[in-house]
């Protein structure tokens, strides 16, 4: 990808990159903080869970029930929302809950050029800081 090429000549932090989740009913920022991927406050998440999800991967059902308990996702119309800045595990973890559907966080998170998180994370453009997923 050209974009990424140009930044070979000066790495850049990692960390420093903003990244999106946009689909039906969810529009989310996330960023790598503390070797975790931070979705960000104000970012909406989809409300309703896909039946596959309920079936193949009960535990981020649990995980968005959690935070919506905790009300770090707050109901507003058809989405929810998150009320503060959440750390998930990995980006896939974080695209799941947002999309409420399985994700492979990798692909669906984008900059806003639509580059993959994925050219970032293998780019050696890229300072990474020890961050692993």
């Amino acid at each position: 990808f050209d974009g990424l090429s140009q930044l070979d000549s000066e790495k850049r932090n990692f960390k420093e990159v903003l990244f999106y989740l946009e689909g039906e009913n969810h529009s989310a920022k996330g960023k790598v903080i503390d070797n975790k991927f931070v979705v960000l406050k104000g970012s909406f998440a989809r409300s309703e869970n896909s039946d596959s999800l309920h079936k193949h991967a009960p535990g981020y059902v649990k995980l968005k029930d959690k935070l919506i308990s905790n009300q770090a996702l707050i109901a507003e119309g058809f989405q929810l929302v998150f009320s503060e800045d959440y750390a998930f595990n990995s980006p896939s973890a974080a695209a799941t809950v947002v999309a409420g559907s399985r994700r492979n966080g990798f692909s669906y998170w984008v900059d806003s050029q639509g580059t993959p998180f994925r050219s970032y994370f293998d780019s050696d453009a890229f300072e990474k800081d020890g961050v692993e997923f």
